[in-house]
């Protein structure tokens, strides 16, 4: 994260893991719906 951190210019860590981790959770359920309309159509 040190790197994403650096990118986008941060100035703690913390602001860009609290980013990152909304992200990813908010992500996931639209992520596993897609895998499992995929998966029931096979």
């Amino acid at each position: 994260m040190a790197v994403q951190k650096e990118l986008l210019r941060h100035a703690d860590i913390q602001t860009t893991m609290n980013i990152h981790t909304q992200a990813v959770s908010t992500a996931k359920p639209e992520a596993v719906h897609r895998v499992a309309e995929v998966l029931l159509k096979a």
